[in-house]
C-alpha cells in the first residue's frame, strides 16, 4: 500500500494516473462570517451561570476579533476553573470605544494549546451600537 501511496504521488507519472489534489467544492466559502483583525486587546471577563447569576470574573487578552465573535488567550480566573454547567461569558474591554461596555457570548469551544488555553466567543444579541463601536476596532 505505501508503494503504491508513493507511486501515486510521483511527478513523473502521467497526469490520469497521479492521486489527484482535493478541491474546493464549487460555491463554498470560508466558515467565517466576518473576516478577523489580529488584536492585542486588555479585558475584564464575567462568567454568568445559566440563570443569569456572576459565577466569578477574571482577565483575559482578546486576540483576534470579527463582527461576530473574538478568540481570547490568557485566560486568568481566581478560581482556575470552568464551571461545568451551561453557562455565558460577558466581556469588557479596558480600553477603547468599546470600554466599560459588556457585550454578552456564548462560548463556541475551549482551545487547550502548550501555551495555554483560549476561548472562541460568538457575541450574542449585540445592539447596533455596540457594533458599529466595534466596525472601530475591526
Amino acid at each position: 500500500m505505501t508503494e503504491a501511496i508513493e507511486r501515486g504521488k510521483n511527478p513523473d507519472r502521467p497526469p490520469d494516473l497521479r492521486t489527484p489534489r482535493p478541491e474546493k467544492p464549487a460555491g463554498s466559502r470560508d466558515r467565517r462570517r466576518h473576516e478577523r483583525k489580529e488584536t492585542v486587546l486588555f479585558l475584564e471577563l464575567s462568567i454568568y451561570l445559566d440563570d443569569g447569576r456572576l459565577h466569578h470574573r477574571g482577565n483575559a487578552v482578546m486576540r483576534n476579533v470579527s463582527l461576530s465573535g473574538a478568540l481570547l488567550g490568557g485566560v486568568v480566573l481566581p478560581t482556575k476553573s470552568i464551571p461545568p454547567e451551561a453557562h455565558r461569558i460577558g466581556i469588557r474591554l479596558l480600553e477603547g470605544p468599546l470600554r466599560d461596555q459588556e457585550i454578552r457570548c456564548r462560548v463556541v469551544r475551549y482551545i487547550h494549546r502548550e501555551e495555554g488555553s483560549e476561548v472562541a466567543l460568538e457575541f450574542e444579541g449585540t445592539e447596533t451600537a455596540k457594533i458599529e463601536q466595534l466596525r472601530k476596532i475591526v
